[in-house]
Parts: C-alpha cells; structure tokens; sequence
C-alpha cells in the first residue's frame, strides 16, 4: 500500500492542510497521515477556519507527535518546514522524501485580516503542491523510485539488515527473511536488539 507522511515542526497548521488536501485528491487505497517533530497543543483555530472557508473541516483534528504514529512506515514523507527537513530521522522502510519548505503562518503578524490572508496564502500554496503532486504525476514517479529501490535490495543474494544510531531497523531485504525466519514488514521499526 502507498503511503505519505507530512511532517512539520508541531502538525498545527501545515501538515493538518495537507493532509486534508491529500485525503480528498489522492487516488483509493493511499494511507495519509501528518504529524509534527513536536505535538502542539490543538490545530491552530485560524487554519481551522480558512480550511472551512476552502470546504474542509479539520476542527476536529488532533495535532500528533510523529513518534506516536501507529504505524510509522511510510512511501514517501514530505516536510513542510526547514526545522522537519533539517531534524527528521531516518525513518522504517526508506521512504522517498521531499522538501516544501513553506512559510509559517502562524509567525505572521499585523491584524486579524492580515494575519487570515497569510493563513489563506498558505492554504492556497499547499493545495497547489498537493494537486501537483497527484496530477502532474510526482506521486507516480515517487512511488516507483521506491518500488525500485526495495527491488535492488531484495534481488541481492546478501541479507541485509539497516538499523539506525537508535537499532530501530529501517530495512530488511529479502534474503535477510531467507537467513532469519523474520519477515521484514513484522521487524521493520523495532529494536534489533529486541528481535531474537
């Protein structure tokens, strides 16, 4: 199953915009999640209401922490902010990744109106990257560049197993399952010291 992950720096305001915007473009059978490098307390109520303005209701969004995702295996991530490009780790299963660094709306300042267009400016922004990124074909093109590269590291007669300064394991080859007995998408993220 294809999945994607955006990450931003407390899944406030951005990455709660696409994710909705993904939810309602991507095509069936795509696992869309967002989550922040830090949990902020709620969904900024201003990106609640401009994304009502757009016909999405997100007020009843919960801002996630990435490390409390259930399933933190993902296709492709797209980042949101320098801080979620720059302090992303290296995730299970090697995930494709790309960087829409975008303004912060929530660091606008001036009035009410002012501030709202900064919030509407942005929304705009990211629906445009995320329609691009379904129908311009980047989504397509990510999603093979990630079927080829498992393919060259399962078609290896060597078994090989990555793991993280942490021992989390990010991938699992084939003929790593072959030597091991273990099937990759049951290890994948967890201690390697753990599995025995």
């Amino acid at each position: 199953m294809s999945s994607i992950l955006f990450l931003c720096s407390a899944n406030a305001c951005r990455s709660q915009m696409a994710e909705a915007f993904a939810r309602s473009m991507a095509p069936g059978g795509v696992r869309i999640e967002s989550a922040g490098m830090h949990a902020a307390p709620r969904v900024n109520p201003l990106a609640v209401q401009v994304m009502q303005d757009a016909g999405f209701d997100i007020s009843g969004n919960k801002a996630k922490n990435m490390y409390e995702l259930d399933n933190p295996v993902f296709k492709l991530v797209i980042t949101l902010c320098e801080e979620a490009a720059e302090q992303c780790p290296e995730l299970p299963g090697a995930p494709a990744r790309v960087g829409w660094n975008l303004f912060n709306p929530e660091k606008a300042a001036g009035s009410e109106e002012e501030i709202l267009a900064v919030f509407r400016d942005t929304r705009d922004k990211i629906r445009q990257l995320v329609d691009d990124l379904f129908h311009r074909g980047y989504f397509n093109t990510f999603m093979a560049q990630k079927r080829n590269f498992d393919a060259v590291l399962d078609n290896l007669s060597d078994g090989i197993l990555v793991h993280d300064l942490n021992r989390r394991i990010l991938h699992f080859n084939r003929a790593a399952e072959t030597i091991t007995g273990y099937r990759g998408e049951d290890i994948i993220g967890q201690d390697c010291h753990v599995v025995s």
